[in-house]
């Protein structure tokens, strides 16, 4: 017998999305405990680093602030919601280099924040380059 999934939760892999309507646009994600979650276990250690990230999805721009990051992915915090899955390119300054980092990525999660009107996004990095690697382990190992 196949185990009957609760309303409201949205596996990463996309496979469930039984959202009502009338919550859709509040997006909170339930994390699941199991086989599902085994497959996005975090390699690279989370260190608490804000910095004001430009991030762009299908042409359109948005700023958003990031909450925390490794190299593997960012948390950031951003006015707008976007579609898990969606491709981005993000482009953020940092104090241990002085181009910018520049780097694709895809929306992993997204939760809506009660109370505010933040909504924060997880997005995995794609491609970082050898030097924004170098930067970013200096910038993880400064006081927060």
């Amino acid at each position: 017998m196949k185990a009957r999934q609760p309303q409201g939760v949205l596996r990463y892999d996309g496979v469930l999305a039984a959202w009502p309507a009338r919550v859709r646009r509040f997006l909170i994600l339930e994390i699941e405990r199991g086989p599902v979650a085994e497959n996005f276990r975090r390699i690279d250690p989370r260190y608490d680093r804000q910095v004001s990230v430009e991030l762009t999805v299908e042409g359109k721009d948005y700023i958003c602030r990031s909450r925390n990051m490794s190299l593997g992915g960012m948390h950031v915090e951003c006015r707008s919601t976007l579609p898990i899955g969606s491709a981005v390119s993000l482009r953020f300054q940092i104090p241990t280099q002085p181009e910018l980092v520049e780097v694709g990525g895809d929306v992993r999660w997204v939760v809506a924040t009660p109370g505010t009107d933040q909504v924060g996004i997880g997005i995995r990095f794609h491609g970082l380059r050898a030097r924004d690697v170098w930067a970013l382990n200096r910038f993880f190992q400064t006081a927060a």
